[in-house]
């Protein structure tokens, strides 16, 4: 159950974020600003999941996850039903950056709840846990345009996850969780002071900044990418966008099964070069239709198991202090995520989009150039858990 209830949290999540960037022209016009600005929404939405990371992970730790994640789900509940009755500017940023305070809360305390309920084999269980907000990434573009194409209102997807996000709320206050193991506080092997000063969290905090930020703009940009370069009409790039989520689903499903015999470090690199190859693809595939939708399968297939992977090292190296480590690191990724959807934006709509895929391929290398950095540290670490590469596809299952 704990698992089960954890990927339907997920699911709701990726239909909510994918949604945004084929929801970006419908937001433009009803907000009555040019669509660059109404990208800002990436960034707001962000910096909502900055804060809420910055403060779940030492309440995580303290609390438990249970409370935080209810908190946190009738926060996102409201915001996300609130968000199509807005017609003001400053009024949609607001709502954004409170599902964003929502979401990133349900990040954080969903990913430390799986990685130490199913410690032992925590890559497979977090590649599960991502495989479905890929799921509802995947469905979210085609049901907004199924939608709008229907209603004229694709905004009512909103309305329908949070309808979803009600039910979750009243089956997990029924779930019993155990609460996080406590550890001394005197420890400075474990303390906020210690993580800091880890160049290992740093290491794996800008490779995830990087990550989530390429990840972010990239799916959410796709659907105006594709109208501008492929000159397809709005009803079929925003499929790009379902494409997209759709190879990393299925990318997720891969690794799923690859993480009962593969290292996370050795997953990790896979992905990359893979991420390498898509992004490069994309770069040179501009304007060919061919070209760019392997561009795009590439790049989300490859893409599947980096958040997870990375989750898995941070909790596998600091065990202990596993809520405040990923609070440094997803905040980091929140940066990221705050910066590079709305630098893209600006890339595409005033520069060219050629400029925007560049983005893309530049952020690839450097996540390359850090996992180089972060391999060495992890030989030279010794951690009191580390994710095992064996035992059965059934261990991961719900329960």
């Amino acid at each position: 159950m704990v698992l089960g209830l954890c990927c339907l949290f997920f699911f709701s999540l990726g239909v909510t974020v994918a949604s945004f960037g084929p929801l970006l022209p419908e937001l433009s016009v009803l907000n009555q600003v040019d669509l660059s600005r109404m990208g800002q929404i990436f960034t707001f939405y962000f910096l909502g999941s900055l804060i809420s990371q910055i403060l779940s992970g030492p309440f995580s730790d303290r609390f438990g996850e249970k409370p935080l994640m209810l908190a946190a789900t009738l926060l996102l509940m409201v915001s996300v039903a609130t968000l199509p009755f807005s017609h003001t500017f400053s009024l949609s940023l607001l709502l954004f950056s409170l599902t964003g305070l929502g979401g990133g809360a349900i990040v954080l305390a969903t990913n430390v709840l799986i990685a130490r309920v199913y410690a032992d084999r925590s890559v497979s269980a977090l590649n599960l846990l991502n495989l479905f907000f890929g799921v509802g990434a995947f469905l979210s573009p085609a049901l907004v345009g199924l939608i709008a194409g229907q209603t004229g209102n694709g905004r009512q997807i909103l309305w329908l996850v949070s309808a979803l996000l009600a039910l979750q709320v009243v089956l997990f206050g029924w779930l019993r969780i155990p609460p996080p193991a406590r550890t001394p506080q005197a420890n400075a092997g474990t303390g906020m002071r210690f993580l800091l000063r880890s160049r290992l969290v740093w290491l794996l905090a800008f490779l995830l900044m990087l990550y989530v930020g390429v990840e972010n703009g990239f799916g959410g940009w796709i659907t105006v990418y594709m109208q501008r370069t492929a000159n397809l009409p709005y009803e079929q790039a925003a499929l790009s966008a379902s494409a997209f989520w759709l190879a990393l689903t299925a990318g997720r499903l891969v690794t799923v099964g690859l993480g009962m015999r593969l290292s996370a470090m050795r997953i990790l690199a896979l992905s990359l070069g893979g991420a390498l190859a898509g992004s490069l693809l994309m770069v040179l595939g501009r304007g060919n239709l061919p070209l760019s939708t392997a561009g795009i399968l590439l790049t989300g297939f490859s893409f599947a198991s980096i958040f997870p992977s990375t989750v898995s090292l941070s909790s596998a190296f600091f065990p202990e202090q596993a809520g405040r480590a990923m609070s440094i690191i997803n905040g980091m990724a929140s940066i990221g995520a705050m910066v590079l959807p709305w630098l893209q934006g600006v890339l595409l709509n005033t520069i060219s989009p050629t400029a925007s895929t560049l983005l893309t391929l530049g952020g690839v290398a450097g996540m390359v150039l850090l996992l180089a950095a972060v391999r060495p540290l992890t030989r030279s670490t010794a951690p009191s858990s580390l994710p095992e590469a064996a035992g059965g596809f059934s261990d991961v299952l719900p329960r």
